[in-house]
């Protein structure tokens, strides 16, 4: 009942009265509704839509601006770490003049450095709810299964108030238009296309190449190699942030939750397997009473709120209790 609500019978609430400012607290969190497909509790990223940004942000305070900013720079070292693995297989193949160098990186690094799966699927779920076809369907594996990348450097993860950029929905809606998929692949597809392009240039690539003495660039454009690393094209790309989209992974099963009643001398022993299967069903699915067959035309109930069994004739009250290790 909301503070300024009256008190009503349907929750048995007979009188309302206002705490004292001294003994009132704060909760903060979510109603989240089980059963069917939905997991038990929500996903980490899914509790910071509940939450005020400042206290979300891996860096409050910072722009939109110096967000792009950080990407851009996420981009250069991708490129850096990808050239440096590309060029060192090549040993004495690798480009001697600096415009062969250039054509090198345009045809082989650049374009793969620039993309960046930086956005958050869900938020660009959010963003497209009226374009995506069973919009909730497909939130609901992102529930599930969306995983964080397995390098997340700037919290991307739970940074779910980050506001998707304009360009990225537009390019979205278009790829939408002209692709025909069937519902299954919608979710893969979306995080597929959950990503930024960079506006990096060959030459600021570069540039860093010389800056952390990869290379060096004489006066006539004849490249010298210094130190390439000792990654393979295979390690650097693995070093790369956010270069490939999220994972999306079905949530590992969690054992069959056990379950003991207590019999009338005060021991426990375990329930049937049949019975056992049937509870974890219904705490799935929401449900707080369920029934099953004890005999001839008579049923037994099972009443998860007060956490007791009625499995007799004499409809005596057994307490039940998960078994827990």
């Amino acid at each position: 009942v909301a503070p300024d609500g009256g008190p009503s019978r349907s929750n048995d609430i007979k009188s309302w009265q206002m705490l004292p400012a001294s003994e009132q607290v704060l909760l903060r969190g979510m109603v989240w509704q089980r059963g069917g497909k939905r997991s038990n509790s929500p996903p980490d990223w899914l509790w910071t839509q509940h939450q005020p940004a400042s206290q979300l942000s891996p860096t409050p305070g910072v722009s939109s601006a110096d967000h792009e900013d950080r990407f851009e720079s996420v981009a250069l070292d991708n490129a850096v770490l990808r050239s440096c693995g590309m060029l060192r297989v090549q040993g004495n193949n690798v480009p001697r003049r600096l415009e062969t160098l250039h054509a090198v990186l345009s045809r082989r690094v650049l374009q793969n450095s620039r993309r960046l799966y930086v956005v958050h699927p869900a938020k660009l779920a959010q963003a497209l709810s009226q374009e995506l076809p069973r919009h909730e369907e497909v939130f609901q594996v992102l529930e599930t299964h969306l995983c964080q990348p397995s390098l997340d450097p700037l919290g991307l993860f739970m940074h779910i108030h980050a506001a998707v950029p304009l360009k990225v929905v537009e390019r979205f809606k278009r790829s939408l238009a002209k692709t025909n998929l069937r519902q299954g692949e919608v979710p893969a597809w979306l995080v597929s296309q959950a990503y930024l392009e960079a506006s990096m240039t060959v030459e600021a690539i570069v540039d860093a190449l010389i800056q952390t003495k990869a290379i060096a660039v004489n006066g006539e454009g004849i490249v010298e190699y210094l130190n390439l690393g000792d990654d393979s094209p295979r390690e650097a790309k693995a070093r790369c942030v956010y270069s490939e989209p999220w994972p999306l992974r079905k949530p590992e099963l969690l054992p069959e939750q056990q379950w003991e009643v207590q019999e009338s001398d005060g021991s426990w022993r375990e329930l049937e397997a049949e019975r056992t299967k049937a509870i974890n069903r219904a705490l799935k699915e929401g449900q707080q009473d369920l029934q099953f067959k004890i005999g001839r035309g008579q049923t037994g109930t099972i009443d998860l709120s007060k956490m007791v069994m009625i499995a007799d004739r004499r409809r005596q009250e057994q307490p039940i209790r998960r078994v827990t290790h």
